[in-house]
């Protein structure tokens, strides 16, 4: 899912591949870009559970509309 992705996003961009020749009409004639996978990056989850400190609350077991209200002017 991820290559298709980027290759979405390179021809947004107008990146082209290797130069190949030109068509009948003049136009240049590109490959497309090769993409492969390298590597894959995995972060853990920081699933720690802290305690109030001082000037820290935590909001638990609130609505995400109960936040959006408390901070909403």
């Amino acid at each position: 899912m991820g290559i298709f992705a980027i290759k979405r996003h390179l021809e947004s961009m107008g990146i082209n591949g290797i130069f190949m020749k030109f068509y009948k009409n003049g136009k240049p004639k590109y490959r497309k870009p090769k993409i492969r996978h390298v590597k894959r990056i995995i972060s853990k989850l920081d699933n720690s559970a802290y305690e109030g400190a001082l000037g820290v609350d935590f909001a638990e077991n609130m609505s995400f509309k109960e936040i959006l209200n408390d901070f909403s002017t």
